[in-house]
């Protein structure tokens, strides 16, 4: 399955909330690594713990975070951004809405440059 067929499918088992997680680079290929979506307002935000993120960022090569938009479009929210500049790795976001895919990119990324250009073919 394609990794973007791998995020639409965990992206859509419940729209009642965001799904998240990481696109990670392995094995000479990209995957996800779910995570439980820890918000107090699931429908309308998503937050994985720094503990977790440490501990993917220590054991894996991250490409980028997608979570999911379940009401409104795929571009990444102010606090998207501000999270994605801060923790220097892109967000990816899926609109279950639309079927559409939005990223944002932080000027200062930690992604292998090669591993998010493959990312961005196989979502286009």
């Amino acid at each position: 399955m394609s990794i973007k067929r791998k995020i639409e499918f965990e992206c859509e088992k419940d729209v009642s909330e965001e799904r998240c997680g990481f696109v990670i680079y392995k094995d000479g290929e990209l995957d996800l690594i779910m995570c439980e979506n820890r918000a107090e307002d699931k429908k309308n935000q998503f937050y994985i713990p720094a503990k977790e993120f440490l501990y993917i960022k220590n054991n894996h090569d991250i490409v980028a975070i997608y979570h999911s938009h379940n009401d409104g479009t795929e571009k990444p929210s102010d606090f998207d951004i501000k999270s994605a500049d801060i923790i220097c790795y892109p967000f990816l976001i899926y609109c279950t809405k639309n079927n559409k895919f939005g990223i944002h990119t932080p000027e200062y990324s930690d992604a292998k440059e090669k591993h998010f250009k493959q990312l961005m073919e196989e979502i286009a």
